[in-house]
This record gives structure tokens, sequence and C-alpha cells, in this order.
């Protein structure tokens, strides 16, 4: 096999059980915004985040190992469903995962990241790639074991674990970096799609579930127009410009290599995009929630690094991936920035101009990528 041939890895479908595992952990993306609601501070932020990320790796566990193992089989089927009640319940206690929850927020990220694992190296059929995935294993499961131990400890303490215990699990994937898992790029591709498409739809139903509780006013439905616009922004920014790139990336970078990029573009590449639509969610309930105001100092700098974590997040994923410095959307996503914590203007106006130096970032940038193709 060269290096960029795929053909010997017969492709696989994303699965309507799939499809409906994904819906729980999205639903998390609502619960995380929840999070945050009750605490918009430096630290709540950084809380949720943190919190978000775990959901994230869980989630990551089945991605990668449906990928590999496939998702045909009964077992594998029952697996998801039993994961997927679990973390049904590790979605619900999110909100008070730092409080009173936290023993059981805990208690059900290490059963459905352990669930994952073992649904992973049971699923292979190679020992060459079980004795890869065993490099893997050793931190990955102690990751769980102290995130599970941090659960029972002081508040303090519990922070520190749970940081200390993703640390392990990022330093697990240095592990199997020699290893090729023959990564599917269509399914791969696609489940992280999908994903991405759920968190803004998810994004919208909490700021429509805003906007139910209010007067039918003419500056409620700006606000609320105005926050599905920057929705639809972020939609056609990420599959517009970002999506296609890294697919044909991973379909061009087969073997170790490809399986690195998998890491690199999606497992890595992707959080930023995705916990920057949980703050854009942040935001925007507040522009619907108060129309005629500007957005609080909170509400400012949570937009700012909203627009920063999704524009520079996708960029650099971009480029990862072998594409041009798209330095339009750098301009862009740094106006929109200064004008969010600068200028005191509504926030529903502030999305707009995001809007506005997204599109005209991307037409500008067509015209660009155009005239290069032609040269």
């Amino acid at each position: 096999m060269t290096d960029n041939d795929h053909s010997d890895i017969p492709e696989l479908s994303v699965s309507p059980l799939e499809l409906f595992f994904d819906l729980v952990f999205v639903f998390a993306v609502t619960q995380t915004v929840s999070l945050i609601e009750h605490d918009p501070t430096v630290t709540g932020v950084l809380g949720g985040a943190l919190v978000f990320f775990m959901l994230w790796w869980a989630w990551q566990q089945y991605t990668w190992g449906i990928n590999v193992i496939g998702n045909e089989r009964v077992v594998v089927q029952l697996a998801l469903i039993l994961a997927m009640g679990i973390s049904l319940f590790m979605a619900l206690v999110v909100p008070d995962a730092f409080g009173d929850d936290a023993r059981l927020f805990g208690i059900a990220y290490s059963l459905v990241l352990f669930l994952g694992l073992t649904l992973f190296y049971a699923g292979l059929d190679t020992m060459d790639a079980r004795r890869a995935l065993l490099q893997y294993l050793p931190l990955a499961a102690a990751g769980g074991v102290v995130v599970l131990v941090g659960s029972f400890l002081t508040p303090t303490w519990r922070v520190a674990a749970w940081v200390a215990g993703m640390a392990l699990e990022l330093l697990a994937t240095t592990a199997t970096r020699t290893y090729d898992f023959k990564i599917r790029p269509g399914h791969f591709a696609e489940r992280h799609g999908l994903f991405v498409i759920l968190a803004l739809g998810e994004s919208i139903v909490a700021i429509g579930l805003t906007a139910v509780e209010l007067d039918r006013s003419l500056e409620v439905a700006i606000a609320l127009g105005a926050a599905f616009l920057g929705a639809v922004t972020i939609w056609w920014f990420y599959f517009g410009r970002f999506a296609g790139r890294a697919e044909e990336a991973l379909r061009a970078t087969a073997g170790i290599a490809g399986t690195t990029m998998a890491r690199d573009l999606y497992t890595m590449g992707h959080f930023p995009v995705v916990f920057g639509i949980v703050l854009y969610a942040v935001a925007a309930e507040e522009v619907v929630s108060h129309p005629a105001d500007p957005l609080s100092t909170s509400g400012q700098w949570i937009f700012a690094l909203a627009v920063a974590l999704v524009v520079f997040g996708l960029l650099g994923a971009m480029k990862r991936a072998g594409g041009p410095l798209l330095w339009e959307s750098v301009i862009a996503a740094l106006v929109v920035i200064a004008v969010t914590l600068v200028v005191p203007i509504a926030g529903w106006a502030l999305i707009l101009v995001f809007v506005a130096a997204i599109v005209i970032a991307m037409m500008a940038q067509t015209r660009r990528l155009s005239e290069l193709a032609a040269a």
C-alpha cells in the first residue's frame, strides 16, 4: 500500500444507531451551556472547558473504535446502547459537575471511557492491532482511574485530579504513533461533521427556548434572527472552507501518517471549534434575552473567545490539512474581536458584524483561491 492509498480499507457508512448515540453527547452541549451560564467568569469557562473536554474525549473513544472495528456486529450495537444510557446520565449531571453531582459525573465518565476502551480492544481482529492498542490502554485507563478517584476528593483536589486525568489521556495518544489503525476517511469525517451540525442545532434550540419565554417584539425578532445567522455562518465556514479540505487530506494520507492526521485534524483540531460553538450559544442566549442592550462584560469576552476558537481553530486545522493561510479570515476575526471588546453596541449588532466579516472574508478568499488555481 502506498502512502496515499486507502483501497484496501472498505469504507463504512454512519449507522442510525451511531447518530442516535451522538444525540446523547450533543445533549451535553446544552448542559455545558447551562454550566457556564451559571458562572460566566474565567473560572466558570475554564471549568466548562474541562468538563466538555472530558465529554468530548469519551465520545472520541467510540468514534475511533467503531471506525476501526465496524458497526455491524450485534455486540457493538449493544455496547453502544449501554454507553448511550450511561452517557445520558453523565450529560444530565453536567450543570452540577463541580458540586454535589461531582461523584456521579466522575463515575459515569469512567464507565463510559472503560466501556469504550474495552469495545475497541475486543473488536480488533489482529494481534498486531491489539498489541498497538495495548500501548495506549494503560495510560488511557489510568486517566480514567485518576478522574474516578478525583471525584471523591475535595473541590480543589478534584479539579487537579481531573486535569491530571485528561493530561494522561492526551499523553496516551503519543504511545501508538508508530501504528496504522487504517482509518476510514469518509466515516471519520462524517461523524465529526455530524457532531458539528448537531452542536449547532442544539445551540439554536437553546436560543429558541430562550426566546419562547419573552414577549413577541421586534427587538426579540431581530436578536433571534441575528443569533440564527451567526450559527448559519459558523456552519457555512465549517462546511464551505474546512470539511472538504480535511477529508481530502485524510484520504490522501494513509498509513501511520494517516492515523496521526486523523488525530490532529479531528480529535484535537475539532475540540476548540465545538467548544467555540458552546460559547457562542452562551453569548447568543444573552443577546436574545436582552435584545436592546450591549453584551455584559462577561458576554463580550465569551463572544470574542467563541469567535477566536471557531475561526482560528478551523484555520489552524486547515493549515494542518495542507491548505493555504486564509489571512482574510484572520483579519475578519480580529476585527470582530476588537469591535466586541471595545464598541458598546447591542449584542445582535455584534453578531451581524461577525456575519458580515466572515461573508466578506470568504468571498475574498474564493476570488483569491480561484486566481491561484488559474495561475
